[in-house]
């Protein structure tokens, strides 16, 4: 009982198990008659082996190469976010999930996206800040370790009043199962992502290594980024102290290196030590002004300014 109707005597086909408020399963099945020595038939045998966790993986394979061309495609993780969980809740069968990012200068967890299935109504649930090792995703943003939640009904996973409040409004929404991975650079957490079931999940091991997979994903994407972002910084940098150069060291080397020539030009009533000390600073001056057009040839070589002959 409770297979879909037309599907689990078909041979070779998989029959799918649908029970509200139940996880969906999924069973490989066949059956061949028994037939007596004479092939009058007696009846039929069936076999039936559940397949959903190897279903799924199939799916999270899929699952890798969507998310990939999301993030190759986006400009950044919050334009990405809502396209790659409407991708990992579908693939899961799950009604709703979440990514929070840190930011980088505060270190302090951002809602970078949600997605929830049609119709089902969770904004209740989602959004919510967490705080820093409290609640489900406050406690993966402390610990950078998953936590897997596999029916919030269980008041012994509820810690806090802010577990017990927030697990309150998840099974008011028909909430049962959470599930949350760090999105890592290395060993620094970069954001939470937080899945959210419809039904108690059993399989905590083999999801959270599958999220796992999609949260690596995430967490070298939004890497990459920040390095660009940095790399633009330093050029940034690198652009304004060239300008100060040009412009708040070429004006007095100016000046420097006209009164050390007229000076020059005019020694004949100096000192021996004198026109020594004249000589050396027009010298000087006369090497730095090199310096300061080097480094502007430098940068209109970088521009394109600057033709390279």
């Amino acid at each position: 009982g409770g297979l879909e109707p037309g599907v689990a005597g078909s041979q070779g086909r998989p029959a799918a198990a649908l029970r509200p408020g139940r996880r969906d399963r999924v069973f490989a099945t066949t059956a061949q008659p028994i037939e007596s020595a004479g092939g009058r038939r007696l009846g039929a045998v069936a076999i039936a082996v559940e397949v959903t966790a190897i279903r799924r993986a199939e799916r999270f394979r899929a699952l890798h190469t969507t998310v990939d061309q999301v993030l190759k495609s986006a400009g950044s993780a919050e334009e990405a976010a809502p396209a790659v969980l409407a991708a990992v809740g579908s693939t899961l069968g799950w009604p709703a999930a979440e990514l929070w990012l840190a930011d980088e200068d505060s270190g302090e967890l951002g809602h970078a996206g949600a997605w929830c299935a049609a119709g089902s109504r969770l904004d209740e649930i989602l959004g919510n800040t967490p705080i820093r090792g409290a609640g489900i995703t406050g406690r993966v943003w402390a610990n950078g370790r998953p936590l897997f939640v596999p029916d919030i009904a269980d008041t012994g996973t509820l810690r806090s009043s802010l577990d017990r409040t927030r697990a309150a409004a998840c099974l008011r929404h028909g909430i049962r199962t959470v599930l949350a991975v760090p999105v890592r650079d290395a060993g620094t957490v970069l954001g939470v992502l937080t899945c959210y079931a419809g039904a108690p999940e059993r399989d905590g091991d083999l999801l959270t290594v599958l999220l796992d997979g999609i949260a690596a994903q995430i967490g070298v994407y939004v890497a990459l980024r920040r390095a660009e972002h940095l790399a633009r910084q330093l050029t940034r940098a690198k652009d304004d102290f060239i300008a100060l150069v040009s412009h708040e060291m070429r004006t007095p080397l100016t000046s420097i290196l006209a009164g050390a020539s007229m000076l020059g030009e005019d020694s004949a009533g100096l000192a021996e030590d004198s026109r020594a000390l004249v000589s050396a600073v027009l010298r000087n001056a006369t090497a730095l002004r090199d310096v300061v057009d080097t480094l502007l040839d430098l940068a209109g070589l970088d521009s394109g300014s600057l033709a390279l002959s």
